[in-house]
């Protein structure tokens, strides 16, 4: 119950006031009286005062120093003042104050609930405040304690392909780290992606902040269960549900998704939304992760949401025809020629037993479009990777399986072999973002608008960004405004007020204030030292 107090020198005034509003239907409980700034001041002293309404004229202390007094050993108090006197010089010193309302007397009940409904606003909004700052030290005591643990790089490892297990090592791995799994288990892998956060945080803040949400995600999704949350990167987690299966599991799991998306919207200021797959073999575990994360990449605008994979069948998934190429992308992105050759060795013995000329195509056809797509993403065109003819010779239909494995072998080598030495080049991607960005250095850039025009999820674009060039995609647009400024400061005379609006800045003294933070000098000091 909220706590109100009614401070005025006249008996008749207090009793209006009190029977004049349903204290209880506004979440108040019975109201405390004074007839006096004294005993006002002791009734503050015991009781925690969350709504003061008080008279200005009263003997001895007027309400304007019981404010000030109240702003000193009590703060956090809010205040409606009444009075029977129109004074300005009032009206001013209850406004510096701190006061919520100046009402005239004798004050309408009608004019007194909406000025309570502003109060109840405010109240409102600080304890939102306060309940944020108290999850925040929270956290930030166990951030502070928490340290590496062994079995997150084990699965940080696994479904980055910096290790690639073999059937047999999958059970020796789990035992090494005493995980109740085996490699013919299942697990129900959830991708959580950070969106956005509401409130501007610096890095420091973010990480505590992140940490706070893999907690909360615990508590949601394992409570009952075994399993783990996994850090990926910055903004993106991995829930991993241990033997899940059961009938009805991933529905339950689906309602669970949405309350951590409200919870976390609503306590941690963070928009995420949660990409769930089917329970699936562990060790497959790594294709489907990369599968999550195409579908998040490609969820442009549906912002904390809720989503199965089943529901969002991805088009490369459609034209494969062996589950072996869901994990392939990833191993030809980074160049792996090794690891992708065994598992085309694999996969070839499983076609061998049971191989007619239409498997033979759809399994063609699936790593021909394998090849199109991370070339595509990449922004390469196919024909440059392979010699004059080659690639017309290797997209005939193979007419023995002898012939497949043979051209696929040339197909994944010569991709993965040209991958490893251009990787260090500006992708197609790089060059289209930063060419929008400096195309549009005049407008009030957002990080939606460069993902729209790319099309591509906003989250996903600042992590792949940040991953790409090592800084955060609005330092970038900082950087290339302040680069712009720099230019025009020397090669031109324009007026700074000029330069700022032209930069999409609406105030010059904000642009000065921002260019100085970032240069270490004013742009007159600057024009004055290098024009």
């Amino acid at each position: 119950m909220l706590q109100v107090l009614i401070v005025d020198d006249e008996p008749v005034a207090i009793r209006g006031i009190v029977k004049g509003i349903d204290w209880e239907a506004n979440g108040f409980g019975p109201p405390h009286v004074a007839y006096d700034a004294d005993d006002a001041m002791e009734i503050m002293q015991s009781v925690a005062i969350d709504l003061m309404i008080c008279d200005i004229e009263m003997p001895e202390v007027n309400g304007l120093e019981l404010l000030a007094w109240a702003n000193e050993h009590c703060p956090g108090v809010k205040t409606i003042f009444l009075t029977g006197h129109a004074s300005f010089e009032y009206a001013q010193k209850a406004i510096q104050e701190g006061s919520l309302d100046y009402l005239l007397k004798p004050v309408e009940h009608d004019v007194l609930q909406t000025a309570i409904d502003k109060a109840l606003e405010k109240i409102e909004q600080v304890k939102r405040q306060e309940a944020v700052h108290e999850n925040y030290e929270l956290y930030q005591s166990l951030y502070q304690k928490q340290k590496p643990v062994v079995t997150e790089r084990l699965w940080q490892d696994i479904v980055q392909y910096r290790i690639v297990p073999k059937a047999e090592e999958w059970n020796e791995h789990f035992r090494a780290h005493q995980l109740p799994l085996r490699g013919d288990s299942l697990v129900m892998p959830i991708l959580v992606s950070i969106e956005q956060w509401q409130e501007i945080l610096s890095q420091r803040d973010e990480e505590i902040m992140g940490y706070a949400l893999r907690k909360a995600a615990e508590e949601t999704f394992l409570d009952k269960r075994a399993g783990i949350v996994v850090g990926i990167a910055e903004g993106l987690n991995l829930v991993l549900l241990y033997g899940s299966g059961e009938s009805g599991e991933v529905e339950a799991v689906r309602e669970e998704a949405r309350t951590y998306v409200r919870f976390s919207q609503e306590h941690f200021r963070c928009k995420l939304s949660c990409y769930i797959a089917e329970p699936t073999p562990v060790t497959r575990i790594a294709g489907v992760y990369e599968s999550l994360l195409a579908m998040e990449k490609a969820n442009v605008s549906n912002v904390c949401s809720v989503q199965l994979l089943s529901e969002e069948p991805l088009p490369q998934v459609q034209l494969q025809a062996s589950p072996a190429f869901s994990d392939w992308g990833a191993l030809l992105e980074t160049g792996k020629e090794r690891e992708l050759l065994l598992r085309l060795d694999e996969s070839i013995d499983k076609l061998r037993s049971s191989a007619d000329q239409e498997s033979m195509d759809a399994y063609y056809f699936g790593l021909i479009n394998l090849l199109y797509q991370v070339f595509h993403n990449k922004g390469v065109f196919i024909r440059e990777v392979y010699r004059p003819g080659v690639l017309e010779e290797l997209l005939q239909h193979p007419r023995s399986i002898v012939q497949l494995q043979k051209n696929a072998a040339i197909l994944l080598s010569g991709a993965a072999k040209y991958i490893g030495e251009n990787s260090q080049g500006k992708s197609a991607m790089l060059v289209k973002v930063q060419q929008y960005v400096e195309d549009h250095l005049t407008d009030d850039l957002s990080r939606e608008q460069i993902a729209e025009h790319v099309r591509l999820n906003a989250a996903y674009l600042s992590r792949w960004f940040k991953k790409e060039t090592g800084r955060s995609l609005s330092e970038y647009v900082l950087e290339a405004k302040m680069n712009k400024a720099k230019r025009m400061l020397v090669d031109t005379n324009m007026k700074v007020s000029f330069i700022a609006e032209s930069l999409g800045y609406l105030h010059d003294s904000h642009f000065a204030k921002i260019f100085k933070k970032a240069v270490g000098l004013t742009p007159f000091e600057y024009r004055k030292q290098y024009q």
